[in-house]
C-alpha cells in the first residue's frame, strides 16, 4: 500500500491542534462553524488570528471546556456534538424590536442574548446578531392533562413489567417491556412526544433507570451483564436512549460514546438535605449547581437533562421527612402559614409551631421554578424534567419562556 503526503494546510478538521498563527483548511472550517453559531463575527479566511482565538474561547466557556483558545481533541469533539446546534441566531431587520421578536417566537424579551457572551440583550442595536437558545422540557405522563396549556417537549411514562398492568406493584421484578423493544430486566420508561404536538402517541425514545437499581450501588461500576443489556437495547431501539442516574453515583456510570444519547440526572435539590453535624430539619443550600458542574467536566452539557421533584416536603420536630399530599401542598403554597423564608436555591421555607413542637414545610413555587430555569440556562444544558408539578402548571410555562425557547415538535 502506497503512502501519500498531504500538506499540513490541507488536513481535514480534527487532525491537529489549532492555535494562534496556524492556517489552513481546518481553520477555515472552524471559522465557518463558529460563524454559523454566532461566535465568529468576521468572514472566514482560514487564518487563526486573535479574533478566531476569542471566538474559540467564548465557545469553550459556553460548553464548559477549558477556555485556553486552543482547539484540541476535546474542543473538536464538542464541535461535533449535535446538541450545539440548539441555537437560533437572528439578525433583526430594520425597525424590528425585541418585543416583536419575542412575540413571534413565543418567548419573553429577556430570552434573547448576545451570541458570543450568552448575556441577555437589554437594548437592540442596529445590525446586531441575536441568539435564542432552545431547550427541552419533559413532564411525567400522569401530570400532563388536556387543557392545562403546559409547554412540553416530551412525556415520560412508566413501562410495566411483562404480565402486569401499568400502575400495579412490580416489586422490582422483570422483565420490563416497552412496545417494539422486547423484554429487558432493566427498569425501562417510555419517552413520547406530547399529544398536542403530534395528534397521537408517537415514540420518542427509552429511558433505562439506573438509579441504584438492580444491585448497582452508589459509586460502583455497572455490571457487565447490565452493560450488555444496555447495548442490546441500544441496537434495538429506533428512538433515543437515555440513562437515568441519581446524584452521587455518576462517577463510574456515565455512558460511553455510542451507548446513549444522553442522561437524566436527579440532583440532590432541596433544603431538606442535611450537612453532617447540622441540626435535624435545618435548611441548607443543596449546591446542585456545583454538583452538575463536576458532572460536566466528564460529560457534555448538550446531553444532560436535570430532574427536579417539586413535591412539597414536611420535616417534623424529630427530623422525620415526609412528602406532602398534592392538595395540602397547593394550600400551603396559596396561604403560606407561619414564618416565611426564601432559601438560596429558590425553595420557600414555612415554619409553623404547634405547642412546643415546630414543623417545617419546604415548598416549590414560581420563584423556585425561576431559580431552576436560570441555573439550567446558565449551565447551557439540554433540558429539564419535572415531577410533582401539580398546582404549578401555569407558572411552569410562563417561567420557562423567560429564559429560552422550549423545543416542541410543533415548532421544529
Amino acid at each position: 500500500m502506497g503512502l501519500s503526503l498531504v500538506p499540513v494546510a490541507e488536513l481535514p478538521p480534527g487532525r491537529r491542534y489549532l492555535r494562534l498563527g496556524t492556517a489552513g483548511r481546518d481553520v477555515l472550517e472552524l471559522q465557518k462553524t463558529l460563524a454559523r453559531m454566532g461566535f465568529f463575527p468576521g468572514g472566514p479566511h482560514g487564518r487563526y488570528d486573535f479574533l478566531t482565538r476569542e471566538a474559540v474561547k467564548n465557545f469553550q466557556r459556553a460548553f464548559h471546556l477549558a477556555a485556553d483558545g486552543v482547539v484540541g481533541p476535546k474542543t473538536w469533539r464538542m464541535l461535533g456534538e449535535p446538541g450545539i446546534w440548539s441555537r437560533l441566531c437572528h439578525r433583526p431587520a430594520a425597525g424590528e424590536t425585541l418585543t416583536e421578536l419575542a412575540a413571534r417566537y413565543g418567548v419573553s424579551s429577556g430570552a434573547w442574548k448576545d451570541p458570543a457572551s450568552r448575556r441577555r440583550i437589554k437594548r437592540l442595536l442596529p445590525g446586531e446578531l441575536l441568539l435564542l437558545e432552545k431547550r427541552e422540557l419533559w413532564l411525567a405522563e400522569e401530570e400532563l392533562r388536556p387543557g392545562d396549556g403546559v409547554i412540553c417537549t416530551r412525556v415520560l411514562s412508566m413501562a410495566a413489567p411483562a404480565g402486569q398492568t401499568k400502575g400495579s406493584a412490580s416489586g422490582g421484578t422483570g422483565p420490563w417491556r416497552v412496545e417494539g423493544y422486547g423484554p429487558f430486566k432493566l427498569r425501562l420508561l417510555k419517552v413520547s412526544l406530547p399529544p398536542a404536538a403530534t395528534g397521537k402517541d408517537a415514540a420518542g425514545g427509552v429511558v433505562a433507570d439506573l438509579r441504584n437499581t438492580g444491585g448497582i450501588q452508589p459509586g460502583r461500576r455497572i455490571p457487565r451483564k447490565v452493560r450488555k443489556e444496555l447495548r442490546v437495547l441500544r441496537q434495538n431501539c429506533r428512538g433515543e436512549i437515555f440513562w437515568w442516574l441519581a446524584a452521587g453515583d455518576w462517577q463510574e456510570k456515565l455512558p460511553k460514546t455510542g451507548e446513549a444519547d444522553g442522561i437524566l440526572y436527579s440532583v440532590n435539590a432541596g433544603p431538606w438535605l442535611l450537612k453532617k453535624g447540622s441540626r435535624a430539619g435545618s435548611a441548607v443550600d443543596s449546591g446542585w449547581r456545583r454538583e452538575v458542574k463536576n458532572l460536566l467536566a466528564r460529560y457534555p452539557c448538550t446531553r444532560v437533562i436535570l430532574h427536579f421533584d417539586l413535591r412539597s416536603r414536611e420535616i417534623g420536630p424529630g427530623g422525620e421527612l415526609r412528602l406532602v399530599p398534592a392538595g395540602f401542598g397547593r394550600s400551603l403554597r396559596l396561604f403560606q402559614p407561619g414564618r416565611r423564608q426564601r432559601l438560596a436555591d429558590g425553595w420557600l421555607l414555612l415554619q409553623k409551631g404547634h405547642g412546643e413542637e415546630e414543623y417545617r414545610f419546604f415548598i416549590a413555587d414560581r420563584k423556585t421554578l425561576r431559580e431552576i430555569f436560570s441555573g439550567v440556562d446558565r449551565l447551557n444544558l439540554r433540558g429539564v424534567l419535572f415531577t410533582g408539578i401539580h398546582g404549578l402548571e401555569g407558572a411552569l410555562s410562563k417561567e420557562a419562556v423567560q429564559f429560552f425557547l422550549v423545543l416542541s415538535q410543533a415548532r421544529s
